[in-house]
């Protein structure tokens, strides 16, 4: 396994009331109202020093590693029982958690091909929640869904599904994610030239509006942190064979512009991620960094200077197209939630996802 070398940074730029309710007091005063108590009882726990408690907060609460290539997905068995022993164990429990708390994000990109044209996936799985978005392409080609002519946009406003979900309780004081971004596609499914307005990078922009919704609401009390980790079966493989093995066709140069052109559609496809409220860091391969330097920092600054529709206006790309679908999951059930058309016609209306 490939160890990350080249790391990526950038810097981002109350009280509860209670009130009692007289209504029933009023009517009969001389009933005391019971009022709701909070278990304030000390806790033999207490007793130890502060310094300890911490320690034992942190085994308690820290999130387990998760891997981005376990094809069933991740469970956190993460236990948060001990948040509700009292008043100060809560307290001082909780600023451990979230300062702490290093919470996975796993984000997958796969294509899927049919006679006349290829369906972009890219699912987004965190702990509370998995959306899976979908662009459908016609002949293969990675269409813009800010190209109006390829796409017709009904003149109706439209609510994006991602706006129906309010933010998670308290997202506002979690301060850093570790996203694992796998491009699970193979190397023959690798456009020879990137387009700059790829499918894979519309997609995430719709993933990075849910966890702006989800993650930053306003106002955010704490800095959060994103630590972006790419990963991709192709490369990875790559990257052990050239360690493991001299042979010359690893190197040919017509396998060396495949890497080469998989790597620029990768952090073309991660660029949104930058683009938040947020600290972020970004850890390549270090075979990527050793073959292809500076390609990390060009390919940002070529879609940070291309961004203009991509990301500033509001209807760019949060309009409905003929072609996107997105899906979430309740238990075990995934179900569409919405889209830009009727779907009385699509295809893949009926099709089970695994």
């Amino acid at each position: 396994m490939d160890v990350p070398r080249k790391t990526l940074t950038r810097d981002s730029l109350g009280e509860e009331e209670e009130e009692e309710d007289n209504m029933t007091s009023d009517i009969n005063p001389q009933q005391p109202q019971p009022q709701p108590q909070l278990n304030t009882t000390f806790h033999p726990f207490l007793r130890l020093p502060r310094e300890l408690r911490d320690e034992v907060y942190e085994i308690i609460l820290s999130v387990p590693p998760t891997n981005v290539f376990d094809p069933e997905g991740y469970l956190l068995p993460l236990s948060l029982s001990i948040l509700r022993v009292n008043r100060q164990i809560h307290q001082e429990a909780s600023e451990i958690f979230h300062t702490t708390a290093v919470f996975p994000i796993h984000i997958k990109r796969n294509n899927e091909f049919t006679p006349s044209y290829t369906v972009h996936y890219l699912t987004q799985e965190t702990p509370w929640e998995f959306f899976m978005y979908r662009y459908r392409g016609k002949h293969g080609e990675l269409f813009s869904v800010n190209e109006p002519t390829n796409f017709i946009v009904p003149d109706n406003r439209y609510i994006h599904p991602n706006d129906e979900y309010p933010p998670i309780p308290r997202g506002m004081h979690f301060r850093k994610f570790k996203v694992e971004v796998l491009d699970g596609r193979l190397l023959g499914e690798v456009p020879a030239s990137i387009n700059n307005g790829s499918a894979s990078r519309k997609l995430l922009l719709l993933a990075v509006d849910r966890l702006l919704a989800q993650l930053v609401p306003l106002p955010r009390e704490n800095t959060l942190t994103l630590e972006i980790h790419l990963f991709s079966k192709i490369l990875q493989s790559t990257a052990e064979e050239i360690v493991l093995t001299s042979g010359n066709y690893i190197r040919d140069p017509t396998a060396k512009s495949l890497r080469k052109a998989l790597y620029k559609d990768m952090v073309d496809t991660i660029w949104p991620l930058t683009q938040g409220p947020w600290k972020y860091s970004i850890h390549v391969p270090r075979s990527l960094e050793e073959e292809f330097p500076g390609v990390l920092e060009e390919r940002l600054a070529l879609c940070n200077q291309l961004e203009a529709g991509e990301k500033k206006e509001e209807g760019a790309w949060r309009e409905p197209t003929p072609m996107w679908n997105l899906w979430g999951r309740s238990g075990k059930q995934i179900q569409r939630i919405g889209g830009g058309m009727d779907h009385s016609g699509d295809p893949f209306l009926n099709q089970e996802i695994l």
